[in-house]
């Protein structure tokens, strides 16, 4: 009985061990931006290009989270980014976004 629950102690560590590495994978920063006012709407697409599926349209002015891995703040240069907008998760443009906050750390 006692093999029994360390089995079951070492499944659990281990399972856990496994958790914390999937999250460090995603240990970034979280910027807060506002969709330029000179466009008639950003595209929200499923993948870092513009020949993924479009998932939404974000109005200008609107107000989006960018999460970047290592903390790299997102440039007007920098293509596409990992964006948030209300409850859609996917890609955007970094051309057309200005950050408006210092990076949340997760």
């Amino acid at each position: 009985m006692k093999n029994f629950f360390a089995a079951i102690m070492m499944a659990l560590i281990i399972v856990a061990g496994v958790n914390n590495q999937a999250s460090a994978k995603n240990f970034g920063a979280v910027w807060e931006a506002v969709v330029d006012y000179d466009i008639d709407f950003l595209s929200m697409r499923s993948g870092p290009a513009t020949t993924y599926k479009e998932i939404t349209r974000i109005p200008p002015g609107a107000h989006i989270k960018v999460n970047t891995r290592r903390g790299i703040k997102p440039s007007r240069e920098s293509s596409f980014v990992e964006v948030i907008y209300q409850d859609f998760h996917g890609y955007a443009s970094s051309r057309y976004l200005t950050i408006i906050s210092e990076p949340k750390w997760y």
